[in-house]
């Protein structure tokens, strides 16, 4: 994620030598990676910058996103391969512009969305779209719902556009063969003429 907007708080919140313990514990002590990432992530929620850039995921802040990503390391549910241009940064002592945009890339890509969690999580969810009328007095839930039952909704995942519609992608599959879901000059197969509702749900 580019940082060029957050440029001012970067500026005025220098890292400085903010990072240098933890530079210093990696060069001296390194044995076990999810030490070494507990300690990066706690030096990184120290910097004042980190309370004051804004979060990428709709939170309050870049530290609730870096608590989110402590979270991920601590039960050890990440991809150190997503962390390791942010730790490449920091002991290459890129300027801070550099390791801000690696520590915002590193939390974007490790951390999903929270799964709501459910008071009896045995108990099934009785409530779905097919039990609304069809008023408007009960239009204001159906968000919620529909997020219950489709489960967290990604916008703007990197790198989806080339996997699904790229050269050899998940859409060229669909293209393939001698009967394809999809065909350039008539769209997708199948798919009811006009797509009224009586057709489609029939």
């Amino acid at each position: 994620m580019a940082v060029n907007n957050k440029q001012p708080t970067i500026e005025s919140k220098p890292i400085g030598g903010g990072l240098d313990g933890f530079c210093a514990f990696f060069n001296s002590t390194y044995e076990d990676t999810q030490d070494f990432l507990v300690a990066l992530v706690s030096a990184l929620q120290t910097l004042p910058a980190s309370r004051h850039l804004p979060s990428s995921r709709g939170g309050k802040n870049l530290l609730k996103d870096l608590s989110r990503l402590m979270t991920a390391v601590n039960a050890n549910d990440f991809d150190i391969k997503r962390i390791l241009p942010l730790l490449q940064a920091i002991l290459d002592k890129e300027p801070d512009r550099v390791i801000w945009d690696r520590v915002y890339d590193a939390v974007t890509e490790s951390t999903p969305p929270p799964r709501p969690a459910s008071s009896f999580p045995q108990t099934p969810w009785l409530c779905n779209t097919s039990s609304f009328v069809n008023s408007t007095k009960h239009r204001k839930y159906v968000d919620d719902v529909l997020k219950e039952e489709l489960g967290p909704m990604y916008v703007g995942v990197p790198g989806f556009y080339k996997a699904f519609f790229g050269k050899v992608a998940v859409f060229e599959r669909c293209k393939a063969g001698d009967s394809p879901l999809y065909r350039d000059e008539s769209s997708w197969q199948g798919w009811p003429e006009g797509a009224k509702e009586r057709d489609v749900l029939s």
